[in-house]
Parts: structure tokens; sequence; C-alpha cells
């Protein structure tokens, strides 16, 4: 049975650990904090048909990425609840240019206008899901361990060892060697870093986001946007909303400015959210390639994988998919 290693434990790394395993791999996965504890825990977790469309992938791309969403939620056990996205008129100036960009698109979306309570006048779109990311975690935490998956949580990996034109293994923070017949590299921005290790460059943009869980008493079905910033019910409690956004570019700087949250809450305030107490704010750094890259990379068996700045959570199935198919075809050459 061959080994795959697997570098980060984001949402790309942990679900193609599960698919990995799943078709018979001895994994291995190495997250050098917590599992989800980057941009994967600061995600809101929406999925979006429109959302992505505006952000150019075609419809049946995304259609496909929502399809293993729906087989993978009945196989591993997370739910899926249905939503739509609602654009208060009164902002509509905010999403102009994506609105004039998805008009020819608008035809395959439940578009309409009303008023929604709270908000006014608003654009109503359709083809939307939320996942609980702790949910979606835990449910495939629960199904790697039931396959065997390896989870190695706070051991980084410094740099991948090359022996005669291949990767061989990893060398971890502790200076030890783990060996394996295929390394995936899903370390969202920091896998240029570790490709540079042995020479490769990958060109990964990393943006700051936030997400926030505040509680309010405006009870909300739906997603608000008001792009950048998203507002977006808590599955599991009326009281609290989640608020996501913002995009700063700021190299590799993970800390909490005060600032951005405070803008956020001024965004979320301003369409009529009520906002009475900010009681968390997680922050990630967003790997931004303009397209979600799974591709064989400099090695035959070193796969890179990087999930996408805004869709990484709705992409991750069919990444994780893609890495398998590219994981076969390296044991299956050798």
């Amino acid at each position: 049975m061959a080994r795959v290693l697997v570098v980060g434990g984001g949402v790309v790394g942990l679900t193609s650990s599960v698919v990995l395993a799943s078709a018979g791999f001895d994994v291995v996965l190495f997250e050098r904090g917590r599992v989800f504890g980057g941009c994967s825990g600061a995600s809101l977790g929406i999925l979006s048909l429109p959302l992505a469309v505006l952000d150019g992938f075609s419809v049946e791309y995304v259609r496909r990425a929502l399809s293993l969403h729906s087989r993978f939620s009945r196989e591993y056990g997370y739910s899926l609840l249905s939503t739509q996205v609602v654009v208060p008129l009164k902002r509509i100036r905010s999403i102009l240019g994506e609105v004039a960009r998805a008009i020819g698109g608008f035809r395959w979306f439940r578009v309409g206008v009303r008023r929604v309570g709270g908000l006014g006048l608003s654009l109503v779109v359709g083809d939307t899901f939320l996942v609980d990311l702790s949910e979606y975690r835990d449910s495939l935490i629960r199904v790697a361990g039931r396959l065997g998956v390896d989870i190695r949580e706070g051991v980084g990996i410094e740099e991948l060892v090359v022996e005669g034109g291949r990767v061989v293994g990893v060398r971890t923070s502790s200076g030890g060697v783990v060996e394996g017949d295929v390394v995936v590299v899903a370390a969202g921005v920091w896998s240029s870093r570790l490709l540079g290790s042995v020479g490769l460059e990958l060109s990964v943009v990393p943006v700051k986001g936030y997400t926030l869980v505040v509680r309010s008493s405006s009870r909300l079905g739906f997603v608000v946007g008001v792009d950048p910033v998203f507002i977006r019910p808590h599955q599991r409690r009326e009281d609290l909303l989640l608020v996501g956004g913002f995009k700063v570019v700021s190299g590799l700087d993970t800390s909490i400015v005060e600032e951005h949250l405070e803008e956020m809450v001024r965004v979320a305030r301003s369409v009529g959210v009520v906002v009475e107490e900010v009681l968390e704010a997680r922050v990630g750094l967003r790997p931004c390639l303009g397209r979600p890259l799974t591709s064989i990379v400099g090695f035959r068996n070193l796969v890179v994988s990087t999930g996408h700045c805004r869709h990484g959570v709705l992409f991750a199935p069919l990444a994780a998919v893609e890495v398998l198919g590219l994981v076969r075809r390296v044991v299956g050459s050798v």
C-alpha cells in the first residue's frame, strides 16, 4: 500500500486525506498547528453558485463541486443548509461591477427583487448553501480516524527531501525525516515557501480575511452580501451571526487589526444588521492565485493543491478528487 504524506490540515488537506484513505492509501497528515486552525477556520463556509460564477468559474464547474458536496455530506455526516444571498439595493453600488459581469449568466440563477424585513428592497439570488466549518472538520476527522489516517497536529514541515530526482519524504520541525511514496502539499500560502526548499516557484498572494462571531438580535435565514463583507446565520444558535470578509495583502502577517474589525461591524450595521457584541475574531491568510491549482509540480511524485481565496470550502471536494487522480497516476507509473 503506497504511503501518501499530506502537508497542511486545512480544508483541502483534510478532505484530500479522507478521499485518499477511502481509496486505500496509507495517509499521514501533517499540520503545524491545529487542523482548520488557519484560513479554513476563518472561512464563512458559503457554497454559492452565483458568487463563484461572478468570480469567473463556469456554471458546470461549480455545479460539479456542489454535487460532490452533496455526496460527501451524506457519506461523511455533515449538513448543507440551503439558503439565498440577499443584497440590499441601497448598497447595490458596492457590487455594480459584479452585477454587470453577471447579467449574461443570470439565466442560470433564481433571481428576484423583493422587500426583506430589516434590509429593505433587495436583490435575492438562490443556489447557495451553508456549511458549518466545525461540523465539517469534526465529521471528516471522525471518518479519517476510522480509515486510519495518521493526523499529526503540532508538526511543521521544514522542507521536502529529494533523492535521485524524486521527493522521498519531508523533514519535520523536530529535524526528523518521514518517508513517503507521494507528497501532497496543501499548505495554503505557505506552499510557496515549502516548494522553494527544492527550487520550485509558486506565486501565491497571501490575502488576509476575517470571520467575526457576533451576538445579534437580527434573525437571518439567508446570507447578506455587501462585498467584501458577507453576513450569515450561525447554524446552531439563533442569537449569533457570522460576519466575514476583508481583503488585505499583508504578506504572512496573521495579526488581527482592530480597524478591520471595526469596518466590518460598521458595514453590517449600515444595512440594518444588529451587532450587539463581537464574541470572537478569527483570521486567516487566503491563498490567491486567481483559480485553484491542483497539479504535479516539478517532480512526478509531488502534488500541489492550493485551494481558492474565496471559494476554498466550495472547491475542496473537487480538489480532493483531483488529488486522488494525480496520486493514482503517480503510483501507477512507478
